[in-house]
């Protein structure tokens, strides 16, 4: 029998108070209001919520309709790749996360006990997935071997042993969120998955950033290294999600993952329609990028940076108007490929960059300390051969002029 609407979270009225006419006279109308008050409050807070739970799923359907789009797809046009069925496992991870909430969402469960190990057979599957696209994406020639086959054994036993588990034990209410796990078993079968998820992630980020797919001047200048970095940092905010999930015993958390996880699947959708030779862009990134660390192979950075900080800290050397590229990669004891290489891929900034930076610093502090001496001695001083290429580089590196510069901070 359904709960009665005015005994759900609202204060009650004893019969003797009830039944008193004085009681009715002062109070009776107020308590009356209070209840009514609380009763549509109630009612707009079930409405809300439900159509939030809506909503959820109404996006966790179109985030499975689309993977298995995308998966299609790829299968009709390329179904020999190796690349072809890693991104169809990938989207087939993203799809039992989907199914399990629906099902979660709509109660069903306990009807359909099977589903219960889709966020086991994910979280353990998708760890090997990424890690193998990874491995993919920097190497053209790229076979998986037999050995290769090994990182999905965990998978198979651990859904194996979850099977078990849920057909030889009952549904039980855990601490942490209560049925979305079929029992304790599960729940710590599942954390195990996270754990083992967690370690593929940040092995295939230690791959990225090997190659300098991660660094930050390839992300700016390569629109296929963003979109890995995207995908990464938005896997990485859904693993979070979920542990602040477990940890908080909130299942807001577990729809706020289930959200990122189509956000991706859109993501990837548009990329896949947009972009349909990614892959082979993303290559060519990661070619160059291997030219790149071919010409910085066997070079000390941090000995190199501690050079040039002497040049320019100690001997000043940006006051030389006629320094050059092929002048101060001598000094360092390189080519001036290799140090052009270092500028822009260790410092993000180009030579003329790097060496007017010094003179600027020098030239403020010249500004402050002679405030009356003229600003062309000021830029023949510092290795600035004209006044227009001066306050060019002052205004870049400063974001005003040497005389605004000069009459706003001398008093």
């Amino acid at each position: 029998m359904p709960t009665p609407l005015h005994t759900v979270g609202i204060r009650q009225v004893s019969p003797s108070k009830a039944s008193c006419p004085f009681f009715a006279a002062f109070h009776g109308n107020k308590t009356l209001d209070w209840e009514i008050d609380n009763q549509a409050s109630l009612l707009m807070e079930i409405q809300a919520h439900n159509i939030k739970r809506f909503l959820i799923l109404i996006i966790a359907f179109h985030g499975v309709f689309l993977a298995a789009l995308i998966s299609v797809g790829q299968l009709i046009a390329d179904r020999k790749s190796i690349k072809t069925w890693l991104f169809l496992g990938l989207f087939f991870v993203f799809s039992l996360f989907q199914i399990h909430y629906i099902l979660f969402e709509m109660g069903l469960l306990n009807k359909y006990k099977a589903a219960n190990v889709f966020p086991v057979t994910a979280f353990y599957l998708l760890g090997p997935l990424v890690y193998l696209i990874t491995k993919h994406s920097l190497h053209k020639n790229y076979n998986m071997n037999p050995h290769g086959l090994l990182h999905f054994l965990p998978v198979i036993i651990a859904s194996a042993v979850s099977i078990t588990f849920i057909y030889s034990s009952d549904l039980q209410k855990q601490l942490l969120l209560s049925e979305y796990f079929y029992n304790t078993n599960i729940l710590y079968i599942g954390v195990t998955g996270w754990l083992l998820f967690m370690v593929y992630l940040f092995w295939s980020v230690h791959q990225l950033l090997n190659y300098f797919i991660l660094s930050k001047q390839t992300i700016l200048n390569n629109p296929s290294a963003l979109v890995v970095f995207i995908i990464l940092t938005f896997l990485m905010l859904a693993c979070i999600s979920d542990l602040v999930a477990f940890i908080s015993n909130k299942a807001v958390f577990m729809e706020l993952s289930v959200l990122i996880i189509t956000l991706i699947i859109i993501f990837l959708f548009l990329i896949n329609f947009r972009y349909p030779g990614y892959y082979k862009i993303l290559y060519g990134v990661v070619e160059n990028e291997k030219k790149k660390r071919f010409y910085l192979k066997g070079i000390n950075f941090k000995e190199l940076t501690s050079k040039l900080n002497y040049l320019m800290d100690k001997e000043e050397i940006f006051t030389d108007e006629y320094i050059s590229l092929p002048i101060l990669a001598q000094k360092v004891n390189l080519s001036q490929h290799q140090l052009s290489q270092f500028l822009n891929e260790q410092k993000g900034e180009s030579f003329s960059s790097f060496i007017n930076k010094y003179r600027i610093k020098k030239a403020k502090k010249m500004l402050l300390e002679n405030p009356e001496e003229k600003i062309l001695s000021i830029a023949y001083d510092v290795g600035f051969q004209s006044k227009s290429t001066f306050n060019a580089a002052f205004v870049k590196f400063a974001d005003m002029t040497p005389h605004e510069f000069r009459e706003k901070n001398v008093k």
